[in-house]
């Protein structure tokens, strides 16, 4: 496993199956963004329920005492949604770790990238326009199988029962979150397996891309940048090839890839200062 790279110190090899993994949606969506503007092939891999829910928050917000109908036999431009999703948003203020938040400020983005790069042409009515936006939705968060030629971006909880030869975690600061592992109880064993999702979706690399100061478009594309101190080829790590070559010899010995003793286990165990599965997150 590898901390605090960047795309420039271990760029994305698209000729193997290659995922980044965060903890929220609106992290997901920023990278996605940033990945266009880097023209770099990308593929959003949902979840059952996300886009419902985004749906459902839509309808609320456009209208706010009866979710869904329609105003004057009309639904509501999407320019419209937006300014009273800013001020739903404006004046809930919640913390950014909630999921509802997540979502509304999602929604928001998803919004802004449906009009800016998915729309083909202009809609006929707002009627029309919204449930082009709908479908798009749908269609952007369905879930998807692991395939190589494009980087996969989805949240951690997306990620489960998935594997990827290449994985990239964003804002690792996030996972897991330090204040919730600390509260003992259901807080706690949520967040650790979290961690073990997360940290067990690689097939042979693992790697920690640099915590961003900021959740901004700008800051995403900073992970394309060369930094500041660039280490000289020579005394780089090798980290990636004895990866290879212990998955290699695991490999030749016929050891499962879900073992508990195959190294990508024993990587995302080391991750979480474990010694072995414990039973409870076995079903993970």
């Amino acid at each position: 496993m590898q901390s605090n790279v960047t795309f420039f110190t271990e760029p994305l090899d698209l000729d193997v199956t290659t995922c980044v993994v965060a903890r929220t949606t609106q992290l997901c969506l920023l990278l996605y963004i940033a990945c266009l503007a880097k023209n770099v092939p990308v593929q959003m891999h949902g979840r059952e329920g996300t886009s419902v829910a985004m749906e459902a928050i839509l309808n609320s917000v456009s209208n706010p005492k009866e979710p869904g109908v329609r105003r004057n036999g009309e639904d509501a431009s999407l320019s419209k949604c937006q300014k009273m999703l800013i001020a739903e948003l404006k004046t809930s203020a919640p913390s950014e770790n909630t999921p509802q938040h997540d979502l509304m400020t999602s929604l928001l983005h998803c919004m802004q990238l449906f009009i800016s790069h998915e729309e083909n042409g202009a809609a006929a009515n707002n009627t029309e326009e919204r449930a082009r936006f709908v479908a798009w939705l749908h269609e952007f968060f369905k879930v998807r199988p692991e395939k190589v030629g494009v980087l996969q971006i989805m949240t951690v909880h997306a990620s489960k029962g998935g594997q990827w030869h290449t994985v990239y975690w964003l804002q690792e600061n996030l996972i897991p979150l330090a204040d919730r592992l600390s509260i003992e109880g259901w807080q706690s064993y949520e967040e650790a397996c979290i961690a073990y999702v997360a940290a067990s979706r690689a097939q042979r690399r693992l790697l920690k891309l640099k915590v961003l100061e900021q959740a901004s478009r700008a800051a995403m594309l900073s992970l394309w940048e060369p930094p500041e101190n660039t280490i000289p080829d020579d005394v780089a790590g090798t980290e990636g090839d004895t990866q290879d070559t212990e998955d290699a010899a695991d490999e030749a010995s016929g050891t499962p890839i879900d073992a508990p003793n195959h190294w990508h286990v024993r990587n995302a165990l080391g991750a979480l200062e474990l010694n072995e599965i414990p039973e409870s997150m076995v079903r993970f």
